[in-house]
């Protein structure tokens, strides 16, 4: 997991090979205009989910893990509480990983929890379950999901 403010992002360009596009598009693109749900940026490799919710709190979120993409989750307004728990001590399966949407769920519980305010972003591997949504505010959150097998 890797959490930090976008004008820190070109530090971790290399670290992928989408990660420099992702990072420009977060930082030319105006959320505001784009649809809620999914938009497209390069086919099946990378595309943005547009969030505009609520957070549902702690004990509504489960743990989520994917396999097929990495997420970049950026604030652009309000604040997202996100708990994080290592994979390892992940033990309790609630909802086996389906493919489509790639997503599973965990029952364990996060074991630490961090606000991201605009102008921040994290980004989620496989192996980091976590449980965004879990404080109560407002928010616009692009999710950019970057396929793991860069092809």
């Amino acid at each position: 997991m890797i959490y930090d403010c976008l004008e820190n992002a070109d530090r971790y360009a290399s670290v992928h090979p989408g990660f420099a596009r992702a990072f420009e598009y977060l930082r030319t693109t105006d959320f505001s205009k784009l649809e809620t749900g999914r938009n497209e940026i390069d086919g099946e490799r990378m595309f943005v989910m547009v969030n505009r919710d609520t957070g549902q709190g702690r004990e509504k979120r489960k743990l989520e893990f994917h396999r097929k993409y990495i997420d970049i989750q950026y604030v652009v307004e309000g604040v997202d509480e996100i708990g994080w728990r290592a994979l390892s001590h992940c033990r309790e399966l609630d909802t086996e990983y389906s493919a489509t949407p790639d997503v599973g769920f965990y029952r364990d519980p996060a074991e630490s929890y961090f606000l991201v305010s605009p102008g921040e972003f994290t980004i989620f591997y496989p192996e980091d379950p976590h449980s965004p949504m879990s404080g109560l505010d407002k928010f616009l959150k692009p999710v950019v999901k970057v396929a793991v097998e860069w092809k």
